[in-house]
């Protein structure tokens, strides 16, 4: 019950327009089906008396369709051709090859290799208009690649050592 809890304020302290709310609800109604009755009376229980404040961001909702294009590419490992808007209003289309994606200055970010600069750039999920996976597969390049990551991020699969200790 308290796990079940535990992701539902999870998720409640997402900023608005976070690529992964939708995704993360849906696990955490799986997760609440899975419970049993008395396991559930718990959990409800339990959140009925945690109150939260959700993150505020001020971040434009990311296109659901373009944040699966991005987890099919990395996954895959195939490139991505997008539809790029940068802050001054210039549309460009792109054939990225994506590293990571990540939560930083109050953004979501696809950070990839750029087919046409030759190099690592950091893509805002908001303003990235069309994406669609190539049958053009790519070599993940190491994550170190893209350089040290800032002090207060990190993977989020750091969370499975830190619970084992």
């Amino acid at each position: 019950a308290s796990q079940a809890v535990a992701v539902s304020i999870a998720l409640a302290v997402l900023p608005a327009g976070s690529p992964f709310n939708t995704d993360g609800e849906a696990a955490a109604r799986k997760m609440r089906d899975a419970l049993g009755p008395q396991a559930s009376q718990r959990a409800a229980s339990l959140a009925s008396r945690v109150w939260v404040q959700p993150m505020t961001s001020g971040t434009p909702k990311v296109n659901g369709r373009v944040l699966r294009a991005i987890e099919q590419s990395l996954v895959g490992q195939r490139t991505l051709s997008m539809t790029y808007v940068s802050a001054q209003g210039i549309s460009t289309r792109r054939t990225i090859e994506p590293t990571i994606i990540a939560w930083a200055d109050h953004h979501w970010y696809v950070v990839a290799h750029c087919q046409e600069r030759g190099d690592t750039r950091w893509f805002r999920l908001d303003r990235i208009v069309r994406a669609d996976v190539a049958k053009t597969r790519y070599t993940a390049r190491p994550v170190a690649d893209i350089g040290k990551p800032p002090a207060s991020a990190r993977p989020i699969d750091d969370t499975r050592s830190k619970i084992a200790t």
